[in-house]
Order: structure tokens, then C-alpha cells, then sequence
């Protein structure tokens, strides 16, 4: 029996978690329902490849516990599914159920700490570009939905590169994680935050408008120039560009794309400063019928 992962969804309980179970032999495939489910899992059963593949294409499993040698003729596309995707795992039958639980849960945890690894930049600890992207673009779709709303904010910091060349790599890191730090000391729970790129770090607020946006990245620039101060004794400033969805486009490259224009208008200014991509650029945009 293998144990192979079929989805990638981040969950802390087992509660959290979908566990398809493939298994032909209807006595082993009740007595692992029934362990599976008294640990806490979501389980769903199919007696061969048929059902199985019938069973993820209703729903995406977390977990895929399957025995290998079905006899149906389509156990073999079920099989090659398998080995595409990535076993995890093997359980030579017979096995001792509670011992067969501990295998699945140890399946899950290294999964978990695998998925956690690669969802966050590894100096900042916040979300990398990927899961950022993921996320907004998950929020965007409900702004989409639900006629809900939300701001952007593209942080990008002054002369960084300067800093690197005279100050070294370290006194780089130290400030990006300074940074970091205090965004996360601003924001809410239900907010985003993550490392965009190189110096750049990316905020969504989910239910606030520009202007709400903009109080919360000035209190954020307050305070790391206070502090990157007074740890590095440089007087260190970031230049920031907001756009507001819908207003500005529900489009996520789109509003990545005006978030940065508002954000390089700021650094043109004089930098150290916040632009609403709408009151900034947005007429001129509109000339150029890129607004939407």
C-alpha cells in the first residue's frame, strides 16, 4: 500500500485534511475508514481505480492511500497517476492499524514542513513571490465574487543597492529583516504581507480603501526609519506606491503593474514618500486606454 499526497493545502489538525482511501479488500478498507476517521481525518473510500479517479475529479484530496495492484483495468492509470505525482510512502500489508495512523500522520507532518518551507522567503520569514501572488490573486477573486474591496501596496526601498555595495551583504539582511519585522507589527491578521522581489515587499489589506492603506504603510515608514537608525545608524527609507481594487482593476497584473508605476512616481519625487496610483496616475493612464 502506497502513501502519496494528492493536493497541497496547509492544515495544522487533522481535521483540516481529505483523505481518499483506495482499497479493494472491503474488511481492510472498513478497518482503516475506521481508524482514519477516530484520528480526526475526512475520509472517503473507492473500492477500485474507477471510483477513485471518479472521486478526485468531484474533489481534490489531501492524502492518497491507495493499494498499488488494483484489479480493475483502469488500477493502472490510477497506479501511473500515483507515480507521476510522487509517492510518499509504502505499508507492506498486513500492518497494525494504529501504527499505519502514526505513518500517515508522519506523511502529513513532513508534507507540512516541506509546504511551509517552500511558501516563505527564508531571510524575511514572510510569504514569498509565489504563495504572495497565490493569495492576493485568491482575495482578488472574491472581490471579484462579492463585490468586495481592498488595497495594494508595493513597498520598494531607496538606494538599497548602495547600501549592499557600502555596507556589505549583512547590514543588507539585517535591514530587509528590520523591515520585515516591523510590517508584521502593523498590519492584521486577515492582511498579507510578502517579499516581492530583492528589496521590494508587497501588503494587501483586504476590506480598506487607499486611504487606509496609505495610514498604515506611513506608520510602517515611521517606524523603520526610527529603528533602522537606531540599529544601523543609517537613515534608511522605503518610497511606496497604492492602488485600490476594483477601482483601479481586478486584473492581479494589472494592479502589479500600477502598483509599481506609483511606486517609481515616489522615488522620481524624491523618494521616502507614498503615491496613490489613482490620484497620481490614473488620468494619464486613462489616456493611454490602459485604465479599465
Amino acid at each position: 500500500m502506497a502513501v502519496d499526497f494528492g493536493g497541497t493545502r496547509m492544515a495544522s489538525i487533522a481535521r483540516d485534511y481529505r483523505v481518499l482511501i483506495v482499497e479493494d479488500d472491503p474488511e481492510l478498507l472498513h478497518v482503516t475508514q475506521e481508524h482514519l476517521s477516530r484520528a480526526g481525518y475526512e475520509v472517503h473510500t473507492a473500492a477500485n481505480g474507477w471510483d477513485a479517479l471518479k472521486c478526485l475529479k468531484e474533489g481534490a484530496a489531501d492524502l492518497v492511500i491507495s493499494e498499488l495492484n488494483l484489479a480493475d483495468t483502469d488500477g493502472s492509470s490510477l497506479r501511473e497517476k500515483f507515480l507521476r505525482s510522487g509517492v510518499d510512502d509504502y505499508i507492506v500489508k498486513p500492518f497494525d492499524p494504529v501504527a499505519f495512523v502514526a505513518r500517515v500522520q508522519t506523511v502529513i507532518e513532513r508534507r507540512r514542513i516541506y509546504e511551509e518551507m517552500v511558501r516563505v522567503d527564508p531571510l524575511t520569514r514572510l510569504l514569498n513571490r509565489w504563495t504572495l501572488e497565490k493569495q492576493i490573486g485568491d482575495e482578488l477573486e472574491r472581490v471579484r465574487r462579492y463585490n468586495r474591496f481592498g488595497s495594494i501596496a508595493l513597498l520598494d526601498l531607496d538606494d538599497f543597492s548602495h547600501v549592499n555595495a557600502d555596507q556589505g551583504q549583512s547590514m543588507g539582511d539585517l535591514i530587509l529583516t528590520c523591515l520585515a519585522g516591523i510590517m508584521m507589527t502593523h498590519i492584521r491578521h486577515i492582511d498579507i504581507a510578502g517579499r516581492y522581489r530583492g528589496a521590494q515587499f508587497m501588503l494587501y489589506f483586504p476590506e480598506t480603501p487607499e486611504l487606509g492603506a496609505h495610514v498604515v504603510v506611513d506608520r510602517i515608514h515611521s517606524q523603520f526609519r526610527k529603528d533602522a537608525d537606531a540599529v544601523t545608524g543609517l537613515d534608511i527609507t522605503f518610497s511606496a506606491g497604492i492602488v485600490e481594487t476594483p477601482r483601479d482593476s481586478t486584473d492581479l497584473s494589472l494592479l502589479f503593474k500600477r502598483a509599481e508605476a506609483a511606486t517609481y512616481l515616489a522615488k522620481e519625487k524624491g523618494k521616502a514618500r507614498i503615491v496613490l496610483w489613482a490620484k497620481e496616475l490614473g488620468e494619464s493612464d486613462a489616456n493611454h486606454q490602459t485604465r479599465p
